[in-house]
């Protein structure tokens, strides 16, 4: 492993909202390794969200996105100053025709990628195979360690809550007069429709909750997530609230102050570790030991039909997951059992 030594540093990844969050699981590590650097991050236009305000980071650039408006003389813009920047470092996480390109443009003396990706051996000097039985941030975070040395650490996702986002989750919770330990976040939708559990499943889980618990819920929903939300909610024979419209920074907020998230595998399962909130993830048949940090973070679960992950084509309702509300209930009381959450009828 070359001693680096790296004033100007590039890290590049122009995936989705998640997977943003995920790369950040190294950078109090990285930032401790190098002090003084400038380091910039390379993200896709709407997933600046996920960085701003963060303190270990000194820019965020922007990568558009080829529907953009004169996504071409942007771009170019982008490559030259990628160009003239004198990266030292590139960290390469997306991998693909485009990140490819910055990084020989880059002509950065230390470029960090995986071992197993297309070019690998051309674009990087500095690589390794990635670890395929853990929780993806941990593979990030893996990665820099064997390939640049940095110091070996518990590891977090960094999302900064802004002060905002925090005043306007506690109004809400204050207008329905709902404290927060007592409350259950529920979040049926899912940016990929093959990922999303039964929505009426999750009402019924919802249900057997609230009466065994007597506590409050709500559901938190992206833009285009609305009719999901209003539909668990009159799937319902409980009472349960639908919070307001958010951004991604506000629902983030509304996730911290909550006792458990329960969700489908995606962003804000995430987002539920950066805000150190319970979580249970419901899994299709998506790789959990890859995408969920049951096991590498405490008090974060997944559910998960292993048949069904399988070969779901067996199954005749596939949204079903071949999971059902009773066996969500059953892992909800077990981890209420580690939360020290009683029945109230145990109190």
């Amino acid at each position: 492993m070359p001693d680096i030594s790296a004033k100007k540093i590039l890290i590049i990844q122009t995936y989705e909202l998640g997977d943003v969050l995920l790369t950040t699981s190294y950078l109090e590590a990285l930032r401790q390794k190098f002090p003084n650097a400038i380091i910039d991050f390379l993200v896709a236009e709407k997933c600046k969200i996920v960085l701003e305000g963060n303190p270990l980071i000194n820019n965020i650039r922007v990568c558009v996105m080829k529907k953009s408006k004169n996504y071409f003389l942007r771009r170019l813009s982008l490559l030259t100053r990628i160009f003239f920047a004198n990266y030292r470092l590139v960290i390469d996480h997306t991998a693909n025709g485009g990140s490819r390109v910055m990084v020989l443009l880059s002509h950065a003396k230390y470029r960090v990628g995986w071992s197993d990706v297309r070019f690998a051996s051309f674009l990087y000097n500095l690589k390794a195979p990635p670890r395929r039985d853990c929780y993806i941030a941990l593979r990030h975070f893996d990665l820099l360690r064997r390939t640049i040395g940095i110091q070996e650490m518990p590891f977090k996702l960094h999302l900064y809550i802004k002060e905002k986002s925090e005043r306007k989750a506690d109004a809400w919770l204050l207008a329905n007069n709902i404290n927060p330990e007592d409350l259950i976040i529920f979040a049926p939708g899912a940016r990929c429709p093959g990922k999303a559990w039964n929505t009426v499943r999750f009402a019924a889980l919802a249900d057997m909750i609230i009466e065994r618990y007597n506590l409050k819920a709500a559901i938190v929903w992206a833009p285009d997530e609305f009719d999901i939300a209003q539909k668990m909610k009159n799937s319902m024979k409980k009472d349960i609230l639908i919070c307001e419209k958010t951004t991604f920074n506000e629902a983030a907020a509304f996730v911290r102050k909550a006792r458990l998230l329960i969700c489908n595998d995606g962003g804000l399962n995430h987002v539920s570790v950066a805000a150190d909130t319970p979580s249970l993830a419901i899994f299709g048949g998506t790789k959990s030991h890859y995408w969920s940090p049951q096991g590498a973070v405490e008090y974060h679960y997944h559910l998960q039909n292993a048949e069904f992950a399988k070969n779901p084509r067996n199954f005749e309702d596939r949204s079903s997951f071949g999971i059902t509300p009773e066996e969500a209930f059953e892992k909800v009381g077990r981890i209420f059992e580690e939360l020290e959450l009683k029945q109230p009828s145990a109190t």
